[in-house]
């Protein structure tokens, strides 16, 4: 027998009105993939590469294809996601590496980390994105390093997913900021 005393149970009532819903519906297509980098690709310094990444691991609206390029079938909010790993060749100097997402051939979004020489670690780069896409818009990985080495296969992916979104919505055209990323805004750092 419980030594505490048992209370009779009393239902909880929210006092607060909660929202509903909204209508559901069909958003459009599902839309997401992810590719995996499986081999190692070696960089010049000071060099930006498009970054391969080999193996489709899902791709569940055939958008993403082997040149590691992926166009959306349609138009909406999509997330994009990447990671790169990168490994100088003389690990005793200090670098910084850098990786983009372009959309047609322009910079949206980026990242760059500084690496001191021998710190032991790998330097993993991961740049993200929530961006409105056009159906063919070209979307690829680009990264570069202020130092020779190579992208590894380790921990580097690829991959982007639609967001619950209107397939189009011509009161609000989808179109790529004016503020755009310059690769020279990442080369002053280097």
């Amino acid at each position: 027998m419980s030594r505490y005393k048992k209370e009779p149970h009393i239902p909880f009532q929210c006092l607060i009105p909660l929202p509903e819903s909204g209508p559901t519906g069909n958003t459009g297509l599902e839309s997401a993939f992810r590719a995996i980098k499986t081999t190692d690709q070696s960089i010049s310094a000071n060099a930006l590469s498009i970054i391969t990444f080999e193996t489709i691991e899902f791709d569940l609206n055939n958008e993403y294809d082997r040149t590691s390029t992926f166009s959306p079938q349609q138009d909406g909010v999509y997330l994009i996601i990447a990671a790169v790993t990168f490994e100088p060749t003389d690990i005793s100097v200090n670098y910084v590496t850098q990786a983009l997402i372009s959309v047609n051939n322009s910079f949206i979004a980026g990242s760059d980390n500084f690496m001191g020489g021998n710190s032991g670690f790998l330097n993993a780069v991961n740049p993200s994105t929530i961006v409105q896409l056009q159906a063919g818009d070209v979307v690829r990985i680009s990264a570069s390093s202020s130092v020779a080495g190579q992208f590894l296969a380790v921990l580097s992916h690829f991959e982007a997913t639609r967001l619950p979104s209107p397939a189009s919505n011509p009161s609000s055209p989808i179109t790529i900021s004016s503020s755009k990323i310059n690769k020279q805004t990442f080369d002053k750092k280097l």
